[in-house]
């Protein structure tokens, strides 16, 4: 597992967008806080859950959020072409 350290690290070196001195507080507390937001929103709204009251939408909501990122780490590395890439060969 990494450390806080190294995120920061890696955050702060191979990025080309600047964000002044909040950069890498944005960067590290912003997938931070989706994590959070994605682990918080798959709970049930209550305790005691039963097949009428279940929440579909957390299903559906997880599947968007799932699909889209193993899509990203499967062929986004071939196949994503950076708009700064776009740029060069214009």
């Amino acid at each position: 597992m990494c450390s806080l350290e190294a995120i920061v690290r890696r955050a702060s070196a191979a990025s080309t967008l600047v964000l002044g001195r909040w950069g890498v507080i944005t960067k590290v507390v912003g997938p931070l806080f989706e994590v959070f937001v994605t682990i918080v929103n798959s709970f049930p709204l209550t305790a005691a859950v039963t097949a009428k009251g279940t929440n579909r939408g957390i299903a559906m909501f997880d599947g968007t959020v799932i699909l889209p990122a193993l899509y990203c780490f499967v062929r986004g590395p071939t196949a994503y072409v950076g708009p700064v890439a776009r740029v060069k060969q214009a």
